[in-house]
């Protein structure tokens, strides 16, 4: 799976092998991704600090994509990769009662 990472500042190596693993994890429960592109934002909201993650999965067919924001990109891509792996999972078993 091809990884992009855009963000308006540099992001740190820590930052990014969290990022990769949290993906390849979502390998496992849909193995047909494509590409990931993840776009991380500064944002000025309800959460103090407050830091968007959004992931959109290029899969065959309808992509996924999922947002969040809290007050670390941790926090937030944690959370983020939480709500894409409910989506996967509900596509497999579409695909699975299809068949």
């Amino acid at each position: 799976m091809q990884i992009n990472i855009h963000a308006p500042f540099k992001v740190n190596d820590g930052l990014k092998a969290l990022i990769t693993e949290k993906l390849e994890k979502l390998n496992t429960f849909y193995g047909r991704i494509l590409k990931a592109d993840v776009h991380l934002r500064l944002k000025v909201s309800t959460v103090l600090n407050g830091k968007t993650v959004e992931i959109s999965l290029h899969l065959p067919g309808k992509d996924a994509f999922a947002k969040d924001t809290e007050d670390t990109f941790e926090k937030a891509v944690a959370a983020v990769a939480a709500k894409l792996e409910k989506q996967l999972k509900k596509r497999k078993d579409i695909l699975a009662q299809k068949h």
